[in-house]
């Protein structure tokens, strides 16, 4: 058995680009396409803000997957975390 090549690590500014695609991939295979309009713009203030934050999979440093995630809060619930 081959040793694992994945690894998981913290997205930084100069990752907003492929995360962008990556939402786009989600769209597309959903049929949603037409309804993903966020900017690169958008991205970069939100990030900026730290109103979400990512969490990127890699193999042989070729990002394979992510997971964003983002506080809330709940009327009913409280603390809440949407990924």
């Amino acid at each position: 058995m081959k040793p694992s090549t994945l690894s998981v690590r913290k997205a930084t500014h100069k990752d907003l680009k492929v995360i962008m695609s990556l939402v786009r991939e989600l769209a597309i295979f959903e049929k949603e396409e037409d309804a993903f309009t966020a900017t690169l713009e958008q991205y970069t203030q939100a990030f900026e803000e730290n109103i979400f934050q990512v969490l990127l999979a890699e193999d042989k440093e070729e990002v394979v997957g992510m997971c964003l995630y983002y506080p809330s809060f709940s009327t009913w619930k409280g603390k809440m975390m949407y990924l």
